[in-house]
């Protein structure tokens, strides 16, 4: 999204458009395939209705997998960017409901839990550990989050 950003904000704006609507469809089909994973991996209703979030390995169908609020955050934040900076708003539905989940997940001293060590990829933050990635992401959602409904005010 940062490099669709500068583009557009470049002097080379109209000599690059064919990249820049091409970088805005292939971001746009990676999002509808990470907001989809979760009930193509796990083939679990159960895991999708109860947590409605992409799950923590995309390509690993055999990895242990769970509902992971921040990495869904930072696929909702890139949804609200593509959708502010006017490329598509096909996977909007998707990021709100994706926001709304990934926040429950939040506790009142604003701690991000349901997280995954991805270095690692096998142990999960427990009790105060905190992973400073989903913390990122969640700021990243929100500011996203923000600037986009500016920009439907705006209109």
């Amino acid at each position: 999204m940062r490099t669709l950003a500068t583009l557009d904000r470049s002097n080379f704006k109209v000599e690059l458009e064919p990249e820049r609507r091409l970088l805005a469809r292939m971001t746009e089909a990676l999002l509808k395939l990470a907001f989809a994973t979760n009930v193509r991996l796990t083939g679990s209703a159960r895991l999708t209705e109860q947590a409605g979030l992409p799950t923590s390995y995309l390509d690993q169908p055999g990895h242990p997998n769970h509902a992971e609020p921040g990495v869904s955050a930072l696929f909702a934040s890139a949804s609200y960017r593509l959708a502010q900076l006017g490329y598509c708003n096909s996977t909007i539905a998707d990021a709100e409901r994706v926001r709304v989940l990934a926040q429950a997940a939040v506790d009142g001293e604003g701690v991000v839990h349901q997280t995954i060590d991805h270095p690692t990829g096998a142990v999960k933050f427990r009790g105060r550990q905190v992973s400073p990635e989903a913390h990122a992401f969640m700021l990243l959602m929100h500011a996203a989050h923000r600037d986009w409904l500016g920009s439907r005010s705006a209109e």
